[in-house]
């Protein structure tokens, strides 16, 4: 639980820890756990782009809601090809994710990749206080920089 936040927990590997420090975990322990995690209101989950590790395709699988953030430029267009085949299964619901444009500068060709891949549902335009907080490691610290709305079409 967070001491600013009391009504947010999170969960992940504590300082020293790694995939190693742990058991194997399997595809269905994940699903396990990812439908545990309904009891409560909201359950995000920040996966690994790696599709490979387990905890991605099972998280994609059991989620309600399935948020992309690509880069708007070459790199998170190919990224997404590259990854949709592996997402072409009908428990994946591939086609009902949500595409967002993530760190979004105004000299992007947002219009051409979003037509490349099919459209962006939104985007999260570039902010000197998102890249610190990730830079820095303080995203759940109070600020009295206000992050900006998110425009969703």
């Amino acid at each position: 639980m967070l001491k600013s936040y009391p009504f947010i927990g999170l969960m992940g590997y504590a300082a020293g820890e790694n995939p190693l420090s742990y058991p194997e975990v399997k595809y269905a322990m994940v699903l396990q756990l990812v439908n545990a995690a309904k009891l409560v209101d909201f359950v995000i989950l920040d996966c690994s782009s790696n599709m490979a590790n387990v905890f991605t395709p099972a998280a994609i699988e059991a989620g309600d809601l399935v948020i992309r953030i690509l880069t708007p430029d070459l790199k998170g267009v190919n990224y997404l090809k590259a990854h949709q085949p592996l997402l072409v299964d009908g428990r994946f619901h591939y086609n009902e994710h949500l595409s967002l444009a993530g760190m979004a500068r105004p000299f992007h060709a947002l219009d051409e990749m979003g037509y490349i891949i099919g459209g962006w549902d939104g985007l999260l335009p570039y902010g000197k206080e998102i890249d610190r907080c990730a830079t820095e490691g303080g995203c759940s610290r109070p600020s009295n920089t206000a992050i900006p709305d998110i425009p969703l079409r």
